[in-house]
């Protein structure tokens, strides 16, 4: 049985974020073939590494200086790897039941999230989730949550049990450790992806600066919106597989929605591109590491 959540819609913008820090793992013995064949007649040296295509400097070695694909300009979009044709679809086998959906980290999903073309209909490779039985009933609550919040603050507040309108006692803490965990620094590391360094640089530089004082941080309604889909996806997709609390997921998605209204205000563009890199950065062992170091530090984060 397959599954969705809500309408798909998307529209590839070129802008070759896609292509950058990410793993994009080769399937099987025929696409391995395929894509050492096409290296050789492009130049592409060494384009398979542990059953991945290599990347240099966090890009895909087939990304042209362009940021368009070299194997698609020269052969057509069916000649890509799978799962580069198949991007941002992505498929979570949970039970039986397939449940499909568009990965919130595509830099561009923002602007066609609701008006770009309907997603085709066709194959799709799917990957089978590692977590706990247990943890479908959680997910069915707190997507039940955020399916009655009306914006990302109230849905904070639902989460944290906040009595007030605005989370602001959880915020003030969350930038502070949001601060620690070093984001400029992690940016700064020649294997993280240009396209994550450009996402989330703005951010990185507001968090040196003064930290925002009490007070609600004001998201635009289309903002608003995207973030609030965008935790659900998050968390229907289980794209962070290293968390298998629900709650969790939808937590680090919204309060990281406020973090980029508040590094971009007034602009929903430069906040997308912030919001896409930011829901990518969560994925990633040292981000979690330090952004939840210990057992109790979410708890603490919460309450205080």
């Amino acid at each position: 049985m397959v599954e969705t959540r809500g309408v798909l819609r998307h529209d590839c913008l070129m802008c070759g974020g896609s292509c950058q820090g990410v793993k994009v793992p080769l399937l099987n013995e025929g696409e391995l073939q395929r894509v050492a064949e096409q290296a050789v007649e492009l130049g592409v040296e060494e384009p398979v590494v542990d059953g991945v295509l290599r990347r240099v400097n966090g890009r895909c070695a087939f990304l042209g200086d362009d940021n368009l694909c070299r194997i698609h300009a020269k052969w057509g979009l069916l000649f890509k790897p799978t799962v580069c044709r198949q991007y941002p679809l992505v498929a979570t086998r949970v039970g039986d039941e397939t449940r499909v959906g568009l990965d919130p980290g595509c830099f561009t999903s923002v602007k066609t999230w609701k008006t770009g073309p309907l997603v085709p209909a066709g194959a799709l490779v799917s990957s089978r989730s590692g977590f706990p039985d247990a943890v479908v009933r959680m997910e069915a609550q707190v997507l039940g949550l955020l399916d009655v919040q009306d914006s990302v603050g109230g849905a904070l507040c639902a989460l944290t049990s906040a009595s007030s309108s605005w989370p602001d006692a959880f915020l003030g803490r969350w930038f502070v450790a949001l601060r620690g965990i070093g984001l400029h620094d992690l940016l700064a590391d020649p294997d993280t992806s240009p396209s994550l360094t450009n996402s989330l640089g703005g951010l990185a530089s507001a968090l040196r600066g003064e930290l925002p004082a009490s007070g609600p941080i004001v998201l635009s309604a289309q903002a608003d919106a995207f973030a609030l889909d965008a935790a659900q996806r998050m968390v229907w997709l289980r794209l962070v597989t290293q968390i298998p609390a629900p709650a969790v997921t939808a937590l680090l998605t919204l309060a990281g929605a406020v973090s980029c209204a508040w590094a971009h205000p007034n602009d929903d563009a430069a906040f997308g591109q912030a919001f896409a890199g930011w829901v990518r950065a969560i994925r990633s062992p040292s981000v979690l590491g330090r952004l939840l170091p210990t057992p109790t530090a979410l708890r603490d984060l919460i309450e205080g």
